[in-house]
């Protein structure tokens, strides 16, 4: 999925990521997995062409409504999950986070009836601030490892508020999964481009991740394979992973994990030996330890740098659109404390909880809150207070719905990605911007893409202070 290694590479990593989120995402529990079945050439020709025509088009309101379209009229569970996720991606890219986990949760198995008794592992563990706890113990390890999952910007606004107590524990290179390493001005110009610096960075909040890194000081470095296996994954080998897991290409999936694991140590700790690094990365990417079928990223970086990296899940212990989809433990925790920051469990003893299917693999699970909207709008985007919502003023675009607005920041232009973006539906909409305190243009465009107008910032309306946002967070309407 990163456009400096030509199409065929392209589609090879577009195939590995959605095949990591369904075996290593939360999803898909063990019991879950599909029964085998025998796809024909017709269905990995679709599969095929769906992934090239997304990679081959801009994501507009238009792309995702004939994503939703090719999806509603695809009957094979299997195919739909690969364009659900596509469509939650692109749906949070355009700043629409609910609708994003609605389609990330359409064909994934409900967890309601799942036996609790797991819960009581929890059991003489208190709620902790997750930040303090990180912040404590990064004195200590000299590689940080936190994942995501690609279609929660969620995970990336927790990220960005530990880039500062990071950097002033020493660490001093930020390294992240999307990266294209053809973009090899991005640490000199200090703000990421749309396509040209990743895929994911195209969302707002992961650009602001990469923004944020460079202006406070950090080496950004791109670490993803860039070198096709001997014997590359297909189409094929993508929906057999979905129906049984020896059909995989185990081989290709294993290459891309070591190789990632090796520009990382060739590009930083090889020059720089006590360096500390703090990657962020998809899903089980971040894994201490495999199985028999596959080595990740973090484990081959124990064999090659000799350091064992703290791993950091987020994307277990998350929420869902419904409660019913949820992992069973994190419905019951913040059921039973009700917490209203990132939090994780740790015992008097100062043992911190990890769920046991993850123990040698990760060790932290931050359990998140789940999402109250203000102004249609994630709480979690007013990044600690950073960000105030605002509305857009005095527009006349001759009723031109739906229609995308995108806010920039005007030193940067709009070649960047812009610092948020949203989807207005009608002229009752009441969806805000979450912005910074910052010299701004807007855009609007239409459903095509095409741009209709462009606002300076006295078009827009601060509606509160973000202290207040806060306060009113704690009263809103939870998801």
């Amino acid at each position: 999925m990163h456009n400096h290694i030509g199409l065929k590479s392209i589609f090879f990593n577009y195939i590995v990521i959605f095949f990591t989120t369904f075996f290593l995402g939360s999803c898909i529990l063990k019991s879950d997995l599909p029964s085998k079945k025998t796809y024909k050439e017709k269905d990995i020709t679709q599969i095929r062409n769906i992934l090239n025509k997304n990679l081959n088009e801009k994501i507009t309101i238009s792309h995702i409504a004939e994503m939703k379209g090719i999806e509603s009229s695809t009957n094979d569970p299997e195919i739909n999950r690969i364009l659900c996720e596509i469509i939650a991606q692109q749906l949070s890219f355009v700043g629409n986070y609910k609708e994003s986990l609605y389609y990330m949760d359409k064909y994934c198995k409900k967890t309601k009836n799942r036996n609790i008794k797991n819960a009581k592992t929890t059991e003489g563990y208190k709620p902790q601030n997750a930040i303090k706890i990180i912040e404590s113990i990064a004195d200590l390890n000299q590689a940080i490892f936190i994942n995501e999952a690609h279609h929660a910007p969620l995970h990336r606004a927790f990220s960005i508020r530990l880039l500062k107590i990071l950097y002033d524990k020493g660490f001093r290179y930020f390294s992240a999964e999307t990266l294209n390493r053809s973009d090899s001005n991005l640490n000199r110009r200090g703000f990421p481009l749309v396509n040209d610096t990743g895929y994911y960075t195209n969302e707002p909040l992961y650009g602001d991740l990469i923004r944020t890194a460079l202006n406070i000081g950090y080496t950004v470095v791109p670490y993803e394979n860039e070198i096709p296996c001997k014997k590359p994954l297909t189409t094929k080998d993508l929906l057999a992973a979905e129906n049984n897991k020896k059909d995989f290409n185990w081989d290709c999936q294993n290459h891309r994990e070591y190789n990632q694991a090796l520009n990382l140590y060739n590009r930083i700790l090889k020059k720089d030996p006590k360096a500390k690094i703090f990657v962020h990365a998809g899903y089980g990417h971040i894994f201490k330890k495999g199985n028999d079928h596959f080595t990740p990223m973090g484990e081959y970086f124990q064999e090659i740098s000799g350091i064992i990296p703290f791993t950091i899940d987020q994307e277990s212990m998350r929420e869902h659109s419904s409660p019913e989809f949820e992992n069973e433990i994190y419905k019951f925790i913040v059921n039973k404390y009700k917490f209203n920051h990132p939090t994780i469990l740790q015992a008097s003893n100062n043992k911190i909880w990890v769920h046991k299917e993850f123990q040698d693999r990760y060790d932290l699970q931050v359990f998140h809150p789940r999402t109250i909207f203000i102004y249609g709008r994630p709480n979690w985007l007013s990044l600690n207070g950073s960000r105030t919502p605002y509305f857009l003023q005095d527009i006349n675009i001759n009723g031109q719905f739906p229609y995308l607005v995108s806010a920039y920041i005007k030193n940067e232009g709009v070649a960047a990605v812009p610092i948020d973006q949203i989807v207005v539906s009608n002229q009752n909409s009441n969806k805000a911007l979450m912005l910074p305190k910052k010299d701004l243009i807007v855009i609007i465009r239409d459903k095509s893409g095409k741009i209709i107008k462009e606002l300076l910032a006295n078009n827009l309306i601060e509606t509160e202070d973000a202290n207040n946002l806060l306060q009113r967070s704690a009263k809103s309407r939870a998801l």
